[in-house]
C-alpha cells in the first residue's frame, strides 16, 4: 500500500511532510493525502518521491525491502556468547549444584532448596538453550520470519513466560496461604499435574526451551 509505504520511507530518510513536499515542489497538503490513502500519486510522482527518498519504486507499492542477510553478522556472534555463557554457567549448575542441593536435603529434610532451582533457575537455562540455538543457526543461515509467523512466535514466547509466572503465583499461593482462595478448585488440578514429573519437565524444560527459541525468532527482522 503506497499510503503507508510512503510512510515508513519517508521517515526513515528523516524528511518531515514538509521537507518532502518542499523537494517535490508540492503542497504539504498533498504528501499528506498521499500517506493517508486520500489519493494515490501517479506514475511520475512515484518516479519523483523514489529518487527523492532514495529508494525503488517496488519499495513505494510493495513495501522497503529487508536488510540482506550476512553471515557471521556481529549481533549473532554477540548473542551467541552471551547465551553460550549463559548456558556453560547453567549446566556447570547442574552438573554441581543439583546434586549438592539434593544431597542437603536427604540430610535437612528441607526440599524447597531443590525445588526453588528446579521452578526458577531450570527454566532459565533452557529458555536460554532455546536461544542459543537458534542464534547459533543465524551464524550461517538466514532464520528470519515475515511478519505475520514473527508475530506468532513472539506472541508464543509470552505465553510461555506468563505460564510459568502463573505456575509460580499459585505455587507460592498452595504453600503460604492460610485459607484455599475461591479460584483454586479451578486451578488445583492444573497445579496438581505440573506437579508429576512429566508436568514439571514440561513447566520447567520444554515450555521454556521453545519460548526461548520463539523469542528469539521473533525478535529477527
Amino acid at each position: 500500500m503506497v499510503s503507508k509505504n510512503l510512510s515508513v520511507l519517508r521517515k526513515r530518510a528523516n524528511f518531515t511532510q514538509d521537507a518532502l513536499a518542499e523537494k517535490l515542489h508540492v503542497t504539504r497538503q498533498a504528501v499528506s493525502n498521499w500517506e493517508t490513502g486520500k489519493c494515490q500519486p501517479d506514475v511520475e510522482t512515484l518516479a519523483a518521491l523514489s529518487e527523492a527518498l532514495g529508494c525503488d519504486i517496488t519499495e513505494l507499492i510493495y513495501g522497503a525491502k529487508p536488510a540482506p542477510y550476512r553471515r557471521y553478522a556481529r549481533r549473532y556472534i554477540v548473542w551467541t556468547a552471551v547465551l553460550g555463557a549463559l548456558v556453560l554457567f547453567f549446566l556447570g549448575c547442574e552438573i554441581w549444584l543439583v546434586p549438592y542441593l539434593n544431597a542437603q536435603a536427604q540430610v535437612t529434610f528441607d526440599v524447597l532448596r531443590p525445588f526453588y532451582y528446579c521452578i526458577f533457575a531450570r527454566p532459565i537455562g533452557y529458555a536460554a538453550m532455546g536461544g542459543l540455538l537458534i542464534a547459533a543457526l543465524s551464524l550461517w543461515a538466514d532464520l528470519r520470519l515475515p511478519k505475520i509467523p514473527r508475530v506468532v512466535c513472539t506472541a508464543t514466547g509470552f505465553l510461555v513466560v506468563l505460564l510459568w509466572l502463573l505456575f509460580l503465583f499459585i505455587f507460592f499461593v498452595s504453600i503460604y496461604a492460610d485459607t484455599a482462595p475461591p479460584w483454586w478448585s479451578f486451578f488445583s488440578p492444573i497445579f496438581r499435574f505440573f506437579m508429576t514429573n512429566p508436568g514439571t519437565r514440561l513447566i520447567t524444560c520444554l515450555f521454556p526451551f521453545l519460548g526461548g527459541a520463539a523469542l528469539f525468532l521473533g525478535a529477527e527482522r
